[in-house]
């Protein structure tokens, strides 16, 4: 989520202070005090609400825009391995669990730059299938080649979603500053 808020930002306080230098701080204030709100009240609720229930039948994962269930009898695999981003400036690597059901479709995956390590390692453990360990670090890419279905399009190709992503909104905070202005 800071990864985002971070490459967000720029664009998003530009405007802001573009709008603040062509009609003073009071048109513009509004507009960043919405926008800010609206990010902290995401970030809060999603801090708040994230979690993750194992029971002796079945795991849930709820989030803020979303709810994952799934009966302990489904899981046929759990790997543990560490992930590394596959291109960008954070190189870190993340123990990273990924549980897939019995025809290999992903059911699950919950990484420690989210959740700490032990408690990946002690979800990991507490599915009802021995956890296999692979060595290898793997990329993103290279885990979907290794276990089709698992990695999202975004994940496996941050760059062109980072670009396809920041034209709309460049167009979208440059035609609010051309209305602010008329």
């Amino acid at each position: 989520m800071w990864r985002s808020v971070v490459a967000v930002a720029p664009v998003f306080v530009g405007a802001l202070l573009y709008a603040a230098l062509r009609h003073g701080p009071v048109p513009a204030l509004p507009v960043g005090a919405a926008g800010v709100v609206l990010c902290a009240l995401y970030v809060v609720l999603e801090l708040r609400r994230s979690r993750i229930v194992v029971t002796p039948l079945g795991l849930e994962r709820v989030r803020v825009l979303g709810r994952i269930s799934f009966p302990l009898a489904d899981v046929g695999q759990v790997l543990l391995f560490r992930l590394r981003a596959e291109q960008g400036a954070d190189r870190s690597t993340y123990l990273t669990a990924l549980v897939r059901d019995r025809s290999g479709r992903k059911l699950l995956t919950v990484r420690s730059d989210v959740w700490a390590p032990e408690d990946v390692r002690a979800l990991a453990g507490s599915l009802g299938v021995v956890p296999t360990q692979l060595e290898k670090v793997l990329s993103p890419r290279e885990l979907e080649a290794a276990y089709p279905g698992t990695v999202p399009y975004v994940r496996r190709n941050p760059r062109l979603v980072a670009f396809l992503v920041t034209i709309p909104l460049v167009l979208v905070i440059a035609a609010v500053v051309v209305l602010v202005n008329r």
